[in-house]
């Protein structure tokens, strides 16, 4: 087998495709110095004699490998291919052109990565930019179902929600079910418009980071418009009864990674029983700040260290790696001032 493997016989291939214009029916101009194979079944099969008595070759390429092609060609058969081998060719529909802008129709499953800390990264269409979604990923090592695939500027994602797409270099097709002809589109296109941005830059915003400690569960969301909320939940305890600790306001990181907190609002209650939490009225409330008439409690945050580490990835307090909030897309958050004049009202009979 004679396959012109990426960063091989470059000049080779500039000579088969001098030599096949003779043959071929129609070439589209160059779009991609290289292809990569892709194919949910691990292989993508190679065909002979594409512009007559067109039969499957014995060879196969492995997916995720990639090859110097050259021009994109429409054989008899109204498919494009790329030429890989001598008469080797794969459909275009599995090989993924290092500059190529397409779109494509595929159901089945991608399995995601390793990603950036516990999560891996989703985008919206990438058609329209592919900004990051600040408040959802991706657990690692999870398979998720696909119903589209897009490649812009040579990367390919896959979409795995409504408006939520993974890249194709941090999850791989793992199966497929159907895979359509591909769309191949003209224009500009940009692979992620968030990559100058602030936010980019400060992964830690609008996305809620949490741990569980003792049972005992930290939650903090640091706000990209400088607010935050913090959750604190103790379902059991030897001395106190179960309860909640829910507090919110304004924040700045300073140039050591370190949290300074201003509390705008906070919120304590407890409970005879973890089961009753939130859904009866609590044994005690206290709730001050926005929209109660007591100013609210100097926040007592600062006292646990909390500092951005690693880049964003992580949020530390002095406690040591038992005490790590690590990124929890999804998770819900509650703010105490949605919660905490009705609680207080439920356990006082009047709002403070």
């Amino acid at each position: 087998m004679n396959y012109f493997k990426k960063g091989l016989l470059t000049a080779g291939i500039a000579s088969a495709t001098l030599v096949s214009t003779t043959v071929l029916l129609n070439q589209t101009s160059v779009d991609a110095a290289s292809a990569t194979a892709n194919s949910g079944y691990g292989q993508v099969e190679l065909w002979n004699n594409i512009n007559g008595g067109k039969t499957r070759d014995s060879n196969t390429l492995s997916s995720g490998s990639s090859w110097n092609v050259g021009n994109r060609i429409t054989a008899s058969d109204g498919e494009s291919y790329y030429k890989v081998g001598n008469n080797e060719y794969a459909n275009a529909n599995q090989m993924d052109g290092s500059t190529e802008n397409s779109k494509q129709k595929l159901t089945g499953d991608v399995k995601s990565g390793s990603g950036n800390g516990s999560y891996v990264t989703l985008y919206t269409n990438p058609l329209n930019g592919a900004h990051v979604v600040k408040n959802r990923g991706l657990m690692k090592h999870t398979e998720w179902y696909t119903d589209q695939r897009v490649i812009v500027n040579g990367q390919v994602y896959y979409r795995v929600a409504t408006n939520e797409w993974t890249k194709g270099s941090d999850s791989q097709l793992i199966s497929e079910k159907y895979r359509g002809d591909k769309v191949f589109l003209s224009g500009n296109y940009s692979n992620n418009t968030d990559n100058n941005s602030n936010n980019d830059q400060k992964p830690y915003l609008d996305v809620p980071y949490s741990t569980e400690y003792q049972y005992n569960v930290y939650s903090l969301l640091l706000k990209s418009n400088g607010e935050y909320v913090y959750n604190y939940s103790r379902p059991t305890n030897h001395t106190v009864n179960p309860g909640i600790k829910y507090e919110k306001g304004t924040y700045t990181v300073d140039s050591s990674g370190l949290i300074h907190f201003n509390a705008t609002s906070s919120l304590y209650a407890d409970w005879g029983d973890s089961s009753y939490i939130l859904k009866t009225k609590p044994q005690i409330c206290y709730f001050s700040g926005e929209g109660s008439n007591v100013p609210a409690e100097k926040s007592k945050l600062g006292l646990a260290g909390y500092t951005v580490a690693d880049n964003g990835t992580e949020i530390k307090t002095d406690q040591g790696t038992i005490m790590t909030l690590t990124a929890q897309p999804g998770l819900t958050m509650t703010d105490p001032e949605k919660i905490g004049p009705g609680l207080y009202k439920q356990y006082w009979g009047y709002l403070n």
